[in-house]
């Protein structure tokens, strides 16, 4: 099929596009072979938008277009002056898909942020909590003894106390307590690691367990029979609001995965979880099997009606290993269908899931518009827009009110301290 284009058309065509097209064909050619392309592409914004320029000149304006579809409407003169061959359009429009393939898929708002940092100790402060109406921080010195790492301290404390809650003779080499985030009963949920001496090897003998601390009378309680799963960070795990079942995540050389955490004990998720037309069970990683995809940051929503989570297929489509700028979706789950849905794609390296109060917000860090701004967001469900709050690193973010949080912000590297922040936020 040939398209017929009047001559004022074809003459703007020729004119503004066909040595832009040239040039785009050469540079596309450089360009798809580099994995980073899309970056480098912002680089080429004045051609861009000579060439959308170009598909308007050309294809806008319907009442200077003549679209003929059979050779017999106009003369053979005619149709060797002034058609254009199907396949310039095609490239043109591949082109294009392509250019908005790179875009950022992901609505963006901006947000008024009113800043104040608050006084804590120095110290590397990696878990935040809001307790009787006030911030506590935890802090983390990896240099001292393990039963000696783990501090915290009020906001406007000089020095921070030291966080060991029992002596447990069972762990021979150490035992200790890391805070996690606030269960809805309002105790501190925690992680026990307890190196008992049973293994070869130190990571093999370190057991770990779940815990609820009552801030106020020192009780605690176990809240799953047992151990955990091994992994390297089977740590972040969050409750349905009458902490009844609950979620886990193990994860270890960039592989991992969610289960069920019961007052009985733990047991594997039997779900099946699609993502960019790849599909694995959320047990497949617990029994063993090669090339699963990444699931992390569970997040149990306050009113008990969605569990959040991010999943990466990174572990499929390549041999897992250390890699910056990890891929990842957020999806939603009912938990009573237990259905896995997308519901916001691409953000690298995201981080832990936080619900606001009043369900409507989700607070997570990672990178966002191919990776080109990092920091911190808030995501409004309801219209689906991303939000940033500010750039950088944080180590842990909580909900004071829906429109207050206070995070933990990195500073410089290596993070030995860092700094606690209050933001109030504001359309």
């Amino acid at each position: 099929m040939l398209i017929g284009i009047s001559t004022p058309i074809i003459h703007d065509f020729d004119s503004a596009c066909l040595n832009a097209l040239q040039s785009v064909q050469e540079i596309w050619q450089l360009l798809y072979a580099y994995k980073g392309w899309c970056r480098i592409r912002r680089t080429l914004t004045n051609l861009i938008t000579l060439l959308r320029r170009c598909i308007l000149a050309t294809i806008s304006f319907s009442d200077k277009i003549d679209f003929i579809t059979m050779k017999k409407n106009i003369s053979s003169k005619s149709m060797q002056s002034y058609k254009i061959d199907f396949t310039k359009f095609a490239f043109i429009t591949i082109l294009l898909i392509t250019l908005t393939s790179c875009a950022p898929r992901n609505e963006l708002s901006s947000l008024s942020i009113t800043e104040r940092q608050l006084s804590f100790p120095p110290g590397y402060y990696n878990h935040i909590v809001y307790i009787d109406d006030r911030v506590i921080g935890f802090s983390d010195n990896s240099d001292a003894p393990k039963e000696e790492q783990i501090s915290f301290a009020y906001e406007g404390d000089k020095d921070a106390t030291l966080f060991n809650l029992e002596d447990d003779p069972k762990c021979v080499n150490y035992s200790t307590f890391q805070g996690v985030s606030l269960l809805p009963d309002g105790r501190l949920g925690l992680l026990k690691e307890c190196d008992d001496e049973s293994a070869a090897s130190s990571y093999l003998s370190t057991n770990r367990s779940i815990f609820a601390y009552d801030w106020h009378t020192g009780k605690l309680e176990q809240l799953g029979a047992g151990k955990l799963t091994q992994g390297s960070n089977p740590k972040f795990y969050t409750w349905n609001p009458d902490m009844t079942l609950g979620v886990q995540e193990t994860t270890g050389s960039y592989r991992g995965t969610i289960y069920w955490i019961r007052p009985e004990g733990i047991s594997p998720m039997d779900i099946e979880i699609e993502a960019r037309g790849l599909t694995w069970n959320l047990k497949d990683h617990l029994e063993g099997k090669e090339r699963t995809g990444l699931v992390v940051a569970p997040a149990w929503s306050p009113d008990g009606k969605t569990v959040a989570f991010f999943a990466s297929t990174y572990g499929i489509r390549e041999e897992p290993g250390p890699k910056f700028n990890v891929n990842y979706d957020l999806f939603f789950m009912d938990p009573s269908t237990l259905k896995p849905m997308p519901e916001l794609m691409d953000v690298a390296n995201a981080g832990t899931i936080i619900w606001s109060p009043n369900n409507e917000y989700l607070l997570f860090s990672g990178c966002i518009e191919s990776r080109s701004t990092c920091g911190l967001w808030r995501y409004k469900i309801s219209d689906k827009t991303l939000s940033l709050i500010k750039e950088g690193e944080f180590a842990d973010y909580i909900w004071i009110t829906n429109e207050t949080i206070v995070v933990a912000k990195n500073i410089d590297l290596p993070y030995k301290d860092n700094q606690i922040w209050e933001y109030s936020i504001s359309e």
